[in-house]
């Protein structure tokens, strides 16, 4: 979803730069937005993705799993992190293997 959006506003960018009539870019978002709210719409499992998107804490343990971590560790860190060996928080998957 974040990657669809963020190509759709670099087009977008790139269309006005390029001098685009403001009548043919407002057509094209138009039919585009349609189109992919039907594409959205008509399969479940993208429909509870863009609710995810909407509302990552409804279901935070289950489809808006990644949003929420990427929130949590974008407000802990910033843009630049707190550093190497200094986070807060510890994934699951850095679990040791072997016995301490």
């Amino acid at each position: 979803m974040g990657t669809a959006i963020a190509l759709m506003v670099m087009l977008i960018g790139m269309l006005v730069v390029a001098g685009t009539p403001t009548g043919t870019l407002l057509s094209a978002m138009t039919i585009a937005g349609a189109l992919g709210t039907f594409a959205i719409w008509m399969e479940p499992y993208r429909r509870a993705r863009f609710f995810a998107f909407l509302n990552p804490w409804h279901d935070a343990q289950g489809t808006g799993f990644q949003i929420v971590q990427a929130m949590i560790g974008m407000g802990s860190g910033g843009i630049f992190g707190v550093g190497l060996g200094q986070a807060s928080r510890r994934s699951s998957t850095c679990r040791r293997h072997t016995p301490t």
